[in-house]
C-alpha cells in the first residue's frame, strides 16, 4: 500500500475561492457543437477527408496550472452519490506533485489529498487517452448539489492540468 489518502470531514470556516487563470483550451474555432447527433461538423477540419474525424468535437477542457488556484464545479441532480472528473495532464508529473480536491454538500467539505504515487494508484484508465478520477462514491449520499473543487500543487506553470469533463449520477 502506497498509504492511506488524507480525506477528512470539516466545518466550513475556510472559504474555497475560484482561482484565476483557468482557459478553456483545444477547441476547434468556430464549432458550434452541442453535443447532439445534429451535429455533424463538430471538430471536423476542412482538410478532413473522413467525415468521422473529428467526431462530435474536439476534447477541449478547462485547464490551469498551480497558479490558477481552485477550479470550482457543480453538480446538480447527483441521484446516485457519484462524481468523477475526467483529467488530462501534462506527460511527467514532478515527485512533488499534489491533487487537491473538496466535495461540498451546502452542509460539509470532505477534502482529500493525493500525492503523485497515490493519485496514480487511485486515477483509472478505462480506454486509451482517458484519465478519470473518482471524487465521490456515497451511495448513502442524499444531497442532490454538491461543488467539487480541485486544484494542484507542487507543480510549477509547466505541468499543465485540464478537467474535460464532470460525470455524476
Amino acid at each position: 500500500a502506497i498509504g492511506d489518502i488524507k480525506s477528512q470531514p470539516q466545518r466550513r470556516l475556510d472559504k474555497i475561492e475560484p482561482g484565476d487563470g483557468w482557459k478553456v483550451l483545444h477547441t476547434f474555432p468556430g464549432d458550434k457543437c452541442d453535443g447532439s447527433i445534429l451535429s455533424t461538423g463538430c471538430g471536423a477540419l476542412k482538410s478532413s477527408e473522413c467525415l468521422l474525424e473529428g467526431h462530435q468535437g474536439s476534447r477541449g477542457g478547462v485547464w490551469g496550472t498551480e497558479s490558477a488556484g481552485w477550479l470550482v464545479l457543480k453538480a446538480s441532480g447527483v441521484e446516485s452519490g457519484f462524481v468523477a472528473l475526467n483529467l488530462e495532464l501534462c506527460n511527467t508529473l514532478p515527485d512533488s506533485f499534489v491533487l487537491e480536491y473538496a466535495i461540498e454538500n451546502g452542509e460539509t467539505r470532505t477534502m482529500s489529498t493525493l500525492n503523485k504515487e497515490q493519485f496514480a494508484e487511485k486515477v483509472q484508465m478505462p480506454v486509451p487517452g482517458m484519465r478519470l478520477l473518482t471524487v465521490f462514491d456515497d451511495e448513502k449520499n442524499t444531497k442532490s448539489d454538491l461543488v467539487v473543487s480541485i486544484r494542484v500543487k507542487g507543480c510549477d506553470d509547466d505541468c499543465q492540468f485540464g478537467v474535460t469533463h464532470l460525470y455524476w449520477s
